[in-house]
């Protein structure tokens, strides 16, 4: 790749701006692609990074501590985007200097000033996004300047439907000798009902999905099709159900990769024959003003796809967290293994049976049951509103902690995904899944995850009381107890079940102590070996 003062130099660009050539480097025509790079390379890589804005918080930081200067948020990241010969983002913010238009029915708009799109290109951003929920903030006169001042600064954008027209065709970019087409899709849909809109950003629905990559492999419009999907339940650790039946789906359909956003948090990386699948890869620049939301969406992912010969010929993930300033950095520490490992072989007893389990949770004396909760999960906790599936337990509005979901969580920057179940002071949590056929052993772990202890010491609860965990199956007389200190670090443990392996029991489990009814996280999970 050929640079000119640090930056990446853009060798042809056909219909978007009018090239200059940079001494040194070769230019070549663009021929019936719109953008060629690094046409000399014969192995070039593609990067990958989430979410991406220049507007509010980041944009006060790039004032306030980087002077303005284009170069300042990205600094940390220089290496790693240097070493790539296409970057792409999804970029989730308007860039316009009008507040027109403003859609005022929805909490949050993210408008940038068009002077703050320099900072993107001086990055090396090369190809965007524009297909999520933040797109269409500042309707029609938002989204056409976006468009605008992105081809200004020659950057080339992603998912943007154009009069109404239901097929998406790939915006191609020749990186060395490997023809990428992109497609975008938003799943949360058009939030403002913009169907007279002559552009705005495309929707999702997996059969057009399909329907759009087969038609793209048809015509050999690409050698490599990328599907980026902007959804998935945001600040979840976990990917929901249908992300991971449709990117199977979209690849067996044709598409090479499937590269999710939204959540703001990463979520695991799975191969399918073959094939790469990102659920999600957190942000890249973003701001969050929440202490326990800034510890929870720090990690996040960058993914480099390298290519040859028309062809994926290998990956890396680097994995990457934030600083105070939202600058992004790579985190080498950071452990990648069980977020990109194959799932185990194991059968999950407690979490992946969540939905089997009847719970019980005792306040002054008196028994109550959680009866299961399948509408979106509001109930006064907006910090919760991952937790799904979830069972809605007495007093959920006034303590929505004190509920019983499917989580995953990090303790320790260790991931894991289990059983949320927060103790309270009223006596017992209990929790009993029928059925459960037993092998040689249970094998578990408990403990808080890393923003909760967070949060419990921003609040000054220096000294929490320990939780414990304890798992009983009376039908063979196991009655296991496990103490599980607030600290950080997953508390790992073992029940002997040998002498009924192969067996369907009841297995039981209370959750105690803790501080009462404060706010105190709690995660869990049983598996049989």
């Amino acid at each position: 790749m050929c640079h000119d003062d640090g930056m990446r130099r853009l060798l042809s660009l056909a219909f978007v701006v009018v090239v200059v050539v940079v001494a040194g480097c070769a230019k070549k025509p663009a021929a019936d692609v719109p953008l060629v790079f690094s046409p000399e390379k014969t192995r070039t890589r593609l990067l990958f990074v989430g979410d991406t804005s220049v507007a509010r918080d980041v944009a006060r930081a790039i004032k306030d501590h980087g002077g303005d200067d284009p170069r300042w948020t990205f600094a940390p990241m220089k290496p790693v985007l240097d070493a790539a010969d296409v970057v792409f983002a999804n970029l989730e913010c308007v860039v316009s200097d009008s507040g027109s238009e403003e859609a005022t029915s929805k909490t949050f708009r993210i408008r940038a000033e068009p002077r703050y799109a320099e900072h993107l290109k001086e990055s090396g951003i090369d190809v965007v996004s524009v297909a999520n929920n933040h797109a269409m903030d500042f309707g029609r006169q938002g989204f056409a300047s976006t468009l605008d001042v992105l081809q200004q600064q020659g950057i080339a954008a992603v998912g943007v439907r154009v009069d109404a027209v239901v097929e998406q065709r790939p915006v191609v970019v020749k990186i060395g000798d490997t023809r990428v087409g992109f497609l975008a899709y938003n799943q949360h849909g058009d939030e403002y009902k913009h169907a007279d809109f002559d552009r705005q950003a495309f929707g999702y629905a997996v059969n057009r999905v399909v329907a759009d990559v087969k038609a793209a492999r048809a015509r050999n419009d690409a050698d490599v099709i990328v599907v980026s999907v902007h959804g998935g339940p945001e600040l979840s650790y976990l990917p929901d159900p249908w992300q991971r039946a449709d990117a199977r789906q979209v690849l067996d359909a044709g598409a090479d990769v499937w590269m999710g956003h939204h959540p703001h948090v990463v979520q695991p990386v799975e191969e399918y024959k073959g094939k790469l699948i990102v659920y999600s890869l957190g942000d890249f620049v973003f701001d969050k003003r929440s202490e326990w939301i800034r510890d929870r969406t720090s990690p996040r992912f960058f993914v480099g796809l390298d290519l040859a010969g028309g062809k994926v010929v290998g990956h890396e993930i680097l994995a990457g967290v934030h600083d105070r300033d939202y600058r992004p950095s790579l985190a080498p520490e950071f452990p990648l293994a069980p977020w990109t490992s194959s799932p185990p072989a194991r059968s999950a007893v407690l979490s992946e049976q969540l939905d089997r389990a009847r719970v019980e949770r005792v306040r002054d004396g008196v028994a109550a049951a959680c009866t299961p909760n399948k509408s979106r999960p509001d109930t006064g906790g907006h910090e919760l509103r991952w937790l799904r599936p979830r069972l809605a337990c007495a007093n959920d509005k006034a303590r929505p902690w004190q509920t019983v979901a499917r989580s995953g969580e990090l303790s320790n920057r260790e991931f894991r995904a289990g059983v949320w179940a927060p103790p309270h002071a009223g006596g017992p949590l209990t929790i009993t899944w029928p059925g459960v056929t037993l092998g040689a052993t249970l094998e578990g772990f408990a403990g808080v995850p890393d923003w909760g202890i967070a949060l419990m010491q921003q609040r000054k609860n220096t000294s929490p009381k320990p939780i414990r965990l304890r798992v009983r199956i009376p039908d063979v007389g196991v009655d296991h107890e496990v103490i599980a200190p607030v600290e950080p670090g997953w508390r790992a443990f073992v029940v002997d079940t040998k002498a009924a392996a192969g067996q369907k029991h009841d297995v039981i489990v209370d959750v105690d102590g803790g501080d009462g009814d404060v706010e105190q996280r709690f995660l869990f999970d049983l598996w049989a070996p």
